[in-house]
């Protein structure tokens, strides 16, 4: 659990309760119904220094007299009113993004609200996004970028995304909302056929025997020709599969998981272990991105995620197959979170590549899915075993 303004809530599903209301001194006052809501008392003089929280529709407000005599000044709690005292504020959890940043800057004027209307390519470390935003930092075409510790930043008044969009780039993705994120299409952080996915870790490299980049890498296979082992699977949450084994070898080990609940540190998946004797390379570990609105997040229908892992490569000339890697991580955090009945968020994890050489048959791992089925590791070949 992570740390909410001396409370605790949750990653993914974090819901706050409204505070009572607190009735307003109208002492002999019989206009004030008692079964419904009453608003705001009259912006008048403060008969006292004073905070006091009030439920107004959807929003809780926190009324504060400085000083007898002056006008009373209000504030809409996006994070809840507690304790007649204080607004709530998120202290974000994933490392990088803190309170500040959902508070408001100087430059929240030149911010407007965005929708993605075409395919386009969110690129992390240079803050282009295709048709829509030019590279560089700062706000530019009402939408602020900022790089900050391995992690691109695009900050927005409100994002409805209408459209796919794909993440590019090697640092992770975080998305700030001032007011509302709305996911009617695909949000896509795999990038299996570059060097690695956005905030995930690069596969072994088959051709000098190397284990999967990242804190769990699988192990790399070891061997000589048509006697050598595949590579381990990357690791994440969950531990990585081990790699094949042949005749004279043992099976290479996956990656160990690790990692926490609260995603302490917005980082992706470990990547696959390589295939042994210069075989098949490792899989790319999947992505990771950060969903953070003062307002709701809501994925509809054909809203989706995927930061799953990449499938291993098949045996190369006979040699052995690369692991598949790990899925990465998504973090969402909103006062309200809203998920249709077929909306996916996927996080799974590659295939292991099938042994032996693709003439023979052999064919890589199968990508992660954007589904609860497993990647289907790769077809063997007629020396290989499955992936």
């Amino acid at each position: 659990m992570r740390r909410f303004n001396g409370r605790l809530s949750l990653v993914i599903a974090l819901a706050i309760t409204a505070c009572q209301y607190k009735t307003p001194n109208n002492d002999g006052d019989d206009d004030v119904p008692t079964d419904a809501l009453p608003p705001l008392p009259d912006a008048g003089p403060c008969p006292a220094v004073s905070k006091q929280c009030f439920t107004v529709g959807d929003d809780q407000v926190l009324q504060t007299c400085a000083a007898i005599g002056e006008t009373p000044s209000t504030e809409t709690c996006a994070w809840g009113c507690f304790d007649d005292t204080h607004c709530g504020e998120l202290q974000p959890s994933g490392g990088v993004l803190t309170a500040a940043d959902l508070k408001p800057q100087a430059t929240d004027a030149m911010l407007v609200p965005i929708t993605i209307m075409v395919d386009t390519d969110f690129d992390t470390e240079t803050g282009a996004i295709v048709g829509v935003r030019a590279a560089g930092p700062g706000v530019i075409s009402g939408i602020g970028f900022e790089s900050r510790n391995n992690v691109g930043i695009f900050r927005f008044k409100s994002l409805q995304v209408d459209e796919r969009i794909a993440v590019s780039g090697t640092d992770a993705l975080a998305i700030v909302a001032l007011e509302s994120i709305t996911v009617n299409a695909d949000i896509d952080l795999t990038r299996c056929n570059d060097p690695v996915c956005p905030g995930g870790f690069a596969g072994g490299d088959g051709n000098v025997a190397g284990a999967g980049a990242g804190n769990a890498g699988g192990r790399p296979g070891v061997g000589s020709n048509d006697d050598s082992s595949g590579g381990g699977g990357g690791a994440y949450a969950g531990a990585g599969g081990t790699g094949g084994a042949s005749a004279s070898t043992v099976r290479p080990a996956g990656g160990v998981a690790y990692g926490t609940a609260t995603i302490a540190t917005l980082i992706g998946g470990a990547g696959g272990g390589g295939g042994g004797n210069n075989g098949g390379r490792g899989g790319n570990g999947g992505g990771a991105i950060q969903l953070v609105s003062n307002g709701p997040i809501t994925f509809a229908a054909n809203g989706t995620i995927n930061a799953g892992g990449c499938g291993g490569q098949s045996g190369q000339d006979q040699k052995a197959a690369g692991g598949g890697g790990a899925g990465g991580a998504v973090l969402i955090e909103s006062p309200s979170i809203t998920l249709a009945a077929d909306a996916v968020i996927a996080v799974n994890g590659g295939g292991g590549g099938g042994g032996d050489k693709p003439s023979e048959g052999a064919t890589n791992g199968q990508n992660a899915k954007l589904s609860g089925n497993p990647a289907a590791g790769g077809t063997p070949g007629n020396k290989g075993g499955s992936g």
